[in-house]
């Protein structure tokens, strides 16, 4: 995980001035292990330190987390929203969770990252749009994705 997010933030795209980044840790509960910040330097060193969490996929309260931080952005800001999960979701009602990632695909482009044992539906039910999603038994075998996909976005805009 660490050296995916690693690349991810070492990426040209996100050397820009104008980028932030934040990063959000979830098994059963959420924590923003980095805050929203344009500081790279800063973001790889927290994500460096990073550990793979335990516990049950609950990826509503993730999806809460990342609402509220990205709605401290303003509206004229461009989003991108990352999730990588290696399970299915564990949260009861699918209704709810399903109307956090309706609301957080109305305020960024979502990319759905999965591996492990992750169903392809759910990658394609939470992403912005079927080209929006990757799958590998491993998570480093995503990075070579996670590279394609980062232009088709920023070209988008």
């Amino acid at each position: 995980m660490r050296d995916g997010l690693a690349q991810l933030v070492n990426s040209h795209l996100f050397s820009q001035a104008t980028s932030k980044i934040s990063v959000i840790v979830f098994s059963t509960d959420a924590v923003i292990s980095v805050p929203l910040t344009a500081d790279v330097e800063q973001a790889l060193v927290k994500i460096k330190s990073l550990t793979q969490p335990r516990g049950i996929t609950n990826v509503g309260v993730a999806l809460s987390v990342a609402i509220k931080v990205l709605s401290g952005l303003g509206s004229d800001v461009s989003k991108l929203a990352f999730i990588f999960t290696d399970g299915q979701p564990s949260d009861g009602d699918k209704d709810y969770l399903y109307s956090l990632v309706d609301q957080l695909k109305a305020m960024a482009t979502v990319i759905c990252l999965g591996f492990g044992t992750v169903e392809s539906k759910t990658l394609n039910r939470f992403a912005s749009s079927k080209s929006h999603v990757g799958f590998a038994p491993k998570l480093q075998d995503l990075l070579p994705m996670i590279t394609n996909l980062l232009p088709q976005y920023y070209s988008q805009e």
